[in-house]
């Protein structure tokens, strides 16, 4: 049960400094294709994100990140609609805090293709 809280702590401290935003670059949009490298169960108390999904950072579509990996979390992969190893167009907002992604984004784009 400690190593899972350990592992936990790891991965939500790691979420902080994967990427960071400089002062008057919030608020835009970065877009680039990830690949899926790993989904973590990492619960935190009051959040219904509990997994996190890691992502190598492809290439760069639009907007800037200095970063090689991107991590966010998800309430679910399956509503997300993400699989280990598979390559997604990742649309992120810059805010003062980090980034935010739309958990649903892919389910809503295989949607509107239909």
């Amino acid at each position: 049960m400690k190593f899972t809280a350990l592992i936990s702590l790891l991965v939500s401290t790691l979420l902080i400094i994967v990427c960071t935003v400089t002062a008057g670059e919030e608020d835009s949009l970065v877009i680039f294709l990830g690949t899926v490298q790993n989904i973590v169960i990492s619960p935190l108390e009051k959040c219904l994100d509990n997994y996190v999904v890691q992502c190598r950072v492809d290439k760069i579509l639009s907007g800037d990140i200095a970063c090689k990996t991107f991590s966010f979390r998800i309430h679910s992969p399956t509503q997300s609609g993400l699989e280990i190893g598979k390559q997604y167009t990742i649309v992120a907002t810059r805010t003062a805090e980090g980034f935010v992604v739309d958990q649903y984004q892919w389910i809503k784009r295989s949607l509107t293709k239909e």
